[in-house]
């Protein structure tokens, strides 16, 4: 617990931000950047010092989500409204000054911090119940192929998520759904998929940092307080309860006569009778809650206009989330339908798409004779490959016994043994029990020669370059000034 004296010096450390740096570092289209932005942004994802073009880029991402009005909407303010209740708290608690933490209520809070890499995929908030499924059953399938390790972990990072990098989780940076799977995981653990407000994530704990000890919010809302720092904040705040007030409501359990005031602000019995019907209980425990709720409010509008830090932490938040929007909401729906610059896409990249070994798009025929072999091989030379299959099932098959059996596919070298025989050359291979005449119709292919047998990767390396472009286009309209002597001393740190 925090003697009086104590929590008031460390709460007045935060209020007046001493921590701060507010030294001017650059400025992007007029904004003035602090080196306390730049650095802490570098923290939160694990980056040198020296990247200055990666900030600048989310920066101007950022700017794009407020000049579109992302900022505006209703279930963004709502987040951001979570996250400021949850760090006011966690400061205003006492926590001996350690860095704070977004944590959702009930959840332990813990002073440890994890460096993550995610493969993640934004999902746009007015999102249909049809599209989650959808997200859902792709990130699924693409856990699979993460668990079957054909390709390592940072190689489908790389590929497939739409945020490349790794980044330290020490809180307040992610949800608390997001939070709650990076403090649990192991190191080198590989969370399942699962959601949170930004979107849907595969997550993977690269380090861990010693863990301190930990806490735990002690009311289910989570706005509970210990019972020094509530009386402290009181004080600090002005706190005067009305007793008259008071005494009425916990008589009748309903009040119309004022209650108390915090700041000069006064609260009514009106104000709590609106907050008793989500919270049912004992009248006492509702003014409990009320006086909590209210103090805790008042709190946060202190901090807001008098802590730096503390409006660092919510815009690192706030920046985060509209980051994430803004990319999906400018790139995610046009992409869906723009197979006509994927195919030209393809076909400028086509070398990039090779395989690292010819393979063999064709059908291995096993036959009963060499005469239906060679029967079945003129029959299927007059038609597409798509119609193979049918021809051997209904019309080479289709009366008495089976003479014809076939595989048909792309096969790479040690897929088939027949192809691994007749066209890499590799090995021989034993015919077939009752079909001993084999051969193969088809030919090598050293990569894909159409866009769509291609999938996730190329729509993937299509949205990298769409938003390499769209990244372009925003540094060529924007005024960026960077401050190089004051960018030496950040880099020297």
């Amino acid at each position: 617990m925090v003697r009086l004296g104590g929590f008031l010096v460390m709460l007045m450390l935060w209020v007046s931000g001493v921590k701060a740096q507010q030294e001017a570092l650059m400025t992007i289209d007029g904004e003035k950047v602090t080196c306390a932005e730049y650095e802490a942004f570098c923290l939160r994802k694990g980056l040198s010092m020296q990247a200055v073009d990666t900030f600048i880029n989310y920066k101007l991402k950022v700017n794009a989500a407020r000049h579109l009005r992302l900022d505006t909407l209703s279930l963004f303010r709502s987040f951001v409204d979570s996250c400021r209740h949850s760090l006011s708290k966690k400061i205003l608690i006492g926590r001996k000054g350690s860095q704070s933490d977004y944590r959702a209520p009930g959840v332990s809070l813990t002073t440890c911090r994890v460096l993550v890499s995610h493969i993640f995929r934004y999902i746009p908030q007015n999102a249909t119940s049809h599209m989650l499924l959808m997200c859902q059953a792709r990130m699924d399938s693409l856990y699979s192929w993460v668990m079957s390790g054909e390709n390592s972990f940072e190689e489908n990072v790389r590929k497939y998520s739409q945020e490349k990098e790794p980044f330290w989780v020490d809180g307040m940076d992610m949800p608390a759904e997001f939070e709650e799977v990076a403090f649990t995981l192991p190191v080198g653990g590989i969370s399942k998929p699962f959601f949170t407000p930004q979107g849907i994530h595969i997550l993977k704990v690269l380090q861990r940092e010693p863990a301190g000890k930990t806490e735990r919010a002690g009311s289910p809302n989570g706005r509970c307080l210990p019972d020094m720092a509530l009386d402290s904040l009181k004080r600090l705040y002005h706190f005067l309860p009305d007793k008259d007030g008071i005494k009425d409501f916990l008589t009748h359990g309903m009040t119309k006569k004022n209650l108390f005031s915090l700041e000069g602000k006064i609260y009514s019995g009106s104000e709590l009778a609106m907050f008793a019907l989500s919270h049912p209980a004992s009248p006492k425990r509702q003014l409990e809650g009320f006086i909590t709720k209210a103090v805790l409010a008042c709190a946060d509008l202190q901090l807001e206009k008098n802590s730096p830090e503390y409006r660092l932490s919510l815009q690192a938040y706030s920046d985060s989330l509209l980051y994430h929007n803004v990319t999906d909401y400018v790139l995610g729906k046009r992409l869906l339908s723009d197979t006509v610059g994927v195919m030209r896409y393809f076909e400028h990249n086509r070398k990039s798409y090779r395989w690292p070994e010819s393979r063999f798009e064709g059908i291995v025929l096993h036959c009963v004779s060499k005469r239906v072999s060679k029967k079945v091989k003129k029959f299927l030379k007059k038609l597409s490959p798509d119609e193979w299959q049918d021809a051997i099932r209904l019309g080479v098959n289709s009366n008495g016994p089976i003479v014809a059996g076939v595989e048909q596919g792309l096969f790479a070298p040690g897929d088939n043994p027949y192809v691994d025989d007749m066209v890499f050359k590799m090995s021989d291979s034993r015919p077939m029990e009752g079909f001993p005449y084999t051969s193969v119709i088809g030919k090598k292919k050293k990569g894909p020669e159409h866009w769509t047998e291609v999938g996730d990767r190329l729509w993937a390396d299509y949205r990298n370059y769409k938003d390499a472009c769209w990244i372009e286009d925003l540094r060529n309209s924007a005024k960026v000034e960077i401050n190089q002597e004051v960018l030496k001393t950040v880099n020297n740190h």
